[in-house]
């Protein structure tokens, strides 16, 4: 995924954990994530922008965490590509200079 905005409350308005991860990859059923270019308008909640983890196949069992960070195959990319939005106007300043790039909100 390229050019991508995450608004951390949105994200964690769907977690029950303390900790929010933009994206979550079962490295053992053979997932991996290529991330560029991520905005992130954080929250004072913890987050990782990627999470490798050992998936489960039974109904309702979470999976387990391995590691966060970037980590080869399973989540790559580089903290340079993560970009931290401070504020509601640096925001539309950066939306004004690029904006041919994605919105997304998990």
């Amino acid at each position: 995924m390229t050019n991508i905005y995450v608004d951390l409350a949105v994200v964690k308005s769907d977690r029950a954990g303390k900790n929010v991860n933009i994206v979550m990859m079962n490295g053992n059923f053979g997932y991996e994530a290529v991330l560029r270019n991520i905005y992130v308008k954080p929250t004072m909640a913890r987050f990782t922008e990627c999470a490798s983890s050992y998936g489960v196949n039974q109904s309702g069992a979470k999976p387990v965490v391995l590691s966060n960070g970037p980590k080869a195959p399973v989540c790559q990319y580089s903290y340079d590509d993560v970009h931290i939005i401070p504020s509601k106007q640096k925001q539309g300043q950066h939306e004004e200079q690029h904006p041919s790039g994605k919105l997304c909100v998990f």
